[in-house]
This record gives structure tokens, C-alpha cells and sequence, in this order.
């Protein structure tokens, strides 16, 4: 949907917006003990929030990767947990060019998010309290963009983020797709 499409000067931009955007958003509506993870290969402009974050008090856990640059699936199941709030992995590493396994992540962290609501609603009314805060998805696509497919819904990604100069479009021009439930 065209209102899920916000215009920014570029992936840097597109990033900081997703992350500082649904991390201010979440810390407005209270929520307090946040817990965020991403790699330890990221593009600075995903790394540099993540370290601010972690000055802000934040819970910050970096994924390990492989010898081949590849985030470790099973080192972030180890790590997801109910606090988690947003998890940012980049799909294509613009040093190496190694591929994460994006639709692999996604589909835990629906996974994750539909056990949580299952567990919800389980409970008497009475003692269910809020809905459970989800774990949003975000990805930097921007080395991957022209090569792999970036369909949201089938790689269970809420928040995109792309620079048009990667598909021969003009510098100095970005996108960040983000779904319309995501909290900003």
C-alpha cells in the first residue's frame, strides 16, 4: 500500500527512521527492559542506533556469524526472547556479499510472536493484561535489492529499507517500506 511507503535521502536515513522511529514510539507508550538485536556485520548506519540504544539503556544482543559472514539461525533462537522487541539483520552484506537467510529469521520471529499471542489468550480475561508486545522485523535490503526477491509479506519483514541508486535510480534518495501495524 502506497501508505506504507516513507521517501528519505537514502538507506542511512531509512534505517535510522525504523530503528530510533519504533524504538521512541515503543518507549512513549512505556514500555520499559527493551531488548533489540542485530549483527555484528551490519552496515554502520544500523550498528551506530544499536550502540546509542545500548548507551540509552537498552539490551543490545549481536548475532554471530558463520566463517562465511552468515548470521547463525540457531545462535539468534538462543537469543530471541519475549522482551525482544525489534531484530534488524541486513540481507545482503555489502563487504563480502554474503546472503542471510532473511525468510529463515522472519518466519521465527512470527513464529515467536504467535506463540506469545496463543499464550494471551490462554489466560482468563480477568488476568490477561495488555496484549503482548511483538518483535519487529527490519531489513537494510539495500545491497540485495536489485538481486533478491524484497516481498515483504513472504519474508515476514515489517520495516524495509532501500537506496534508489542501487537500482539505477538517483542518489540522494531512499525509501523505508513499513507495514502499517508498526508502531512509530
Amino acid at each position: 500500500d502506497d501508505s506504507e511507503i516513507i521517501f528519505t535521502s537514502g538507506a542511512t536515513e531509512s534505517d535510522n527512521l525504523a530503528i530510533n522511529g519504533l524504538m521512541k514510539a515503543l518507549t512513549k507508550k512505556g514500555l520499559k527492559d527493551m531488548h533489540v538485536i542485530t549483527s555484528i556485520v551490519e552496515h554502520d548506519a544500523v550498528l551506530e542506533p544499536f550502540m546509542e540504544l545500548e548507551k540509552s539503556g537498552v539490551n543490545v544482543d549481536h548475532i554471530k556469524v558463520g566463517n562465511n559472514a552468515v548470521v547463525d539461525v540457531d545462535d539468534f533462537k538462543k537469543k530471541l526472547r519475549d522482551e525482544t522487541v525489534l531484530v534488524s539483520v541486513m540481507h545482503v552484506n555489502s563487504e563480502v556479499g554474503a546472503v542471510m537467510p532473511i525468510r529463515e529469521i522472519g518466519k521465527i520471529i512470527k513464529k515467536h510472536n504467535d506463540k506469545k499471542e496463543r499464550e494471551w489468550k490462554k489466560l482468563s480475561v480477568k488476568d490477561r493484561g495488555e496484549r503482548p508486545q511483538r518483535t519487529y522485523f527490519h531489513v537494510d535490503a539495500t545491497q540485495g535489492i536489485n538481486f533478491f526477491s524484497q516481498d515483504v509479506k513472504w519474508n515476514y519483514v515489517d520495516m524495509l529499507s532501500m537506496s534508489a541508486h542501487k537500482i539505477y535510480g538517483p542518489k540522494g534518495v531512499g525509501v523505508l517500506y513499513k507495514a502499517s501495524d508498526v508502531t512509530m
